[in-house]
């Protein structure tokens, strides 16, 4: 827009152009761009008050939360499955990494389907719930929400986000007997 030209061409992946007005880059920013920043800045926000570190830190663990996963999967090579369950709850970059995917909104499909098949009032489990992006969907519309998941970083986590939203969700951590139930 500043450089007042005629026009804009907007490349696709499949090496189809198109000549776009300058109104394009402006339902752009307003329609995705925007929106996304917001929620970033939401989830970042959260998480930084959670965890009491500066949001740009935050930020930047979720940026490098992948590689960081990546690395200490390598260093400590779980070779089994309890192994691999203290993986997950002795280090928190699952934390950084499961908020990134909510910012991202990596799960908005499979929220939107699953609060499709709810109503007010279900009783609803989710099993291996992370961080709660969808027991705090869930529990908005009113269902009754019960979260499990493995003990440690993730569920203290959920278990906050709850408490900071009023929700009743019921939280369980994972554990033999749990695991032998749930299948």
């Amino acid at each position: 827009l500043a450089s007042n030209a005629p026009g804009i061409v907007h490349l696709y992946s499949d090496r189809q152009a198109s000549l776009c007005g300058p109104e394009f880059l402006v339902r752009l920013e307003k329609g995705f761009h925007a929106p996304f920043l917001e929620k970033k800045r939401q989830v970042i926000t959260e998480l930084a008050e959670y965890t009491g570190e500066h949001p740009e830190e935050v930020e930047r663990k979720c940026d490098l939360a992948g590689l960081k996963a990546v690395a200490l999967w390598r260093e400590k090579q779980p070779a089994d499955e309890n192994a691999v369950c203290r993986f997950y709850q002795e280090n928190d970059f699952y934390l950084y990494e499961l908020m990134k995917t909510e910012y991202n909104g990596d799960e908005e499909d499979l929220v939107r389907e699953v609060l499709s098949l709810c109503s007010p009032g279900d009783r609803v489990l989710e099993y291996g719930g992370g961080c709660g992006t969808l027991s705090i969907a869930l529990a908005e519309k009113g269902c009754r929400v019960t979260h499990l998941d493995l003990g440690g970083p993730l569920l203290d986590f959920a278990a906050w986000r709850f408490r900071r939203r009023g929700f009743k969700v019921r939280i369980h951590p994972l554990d033999e007997k749990a695991a032998d139930l749930c299948g």
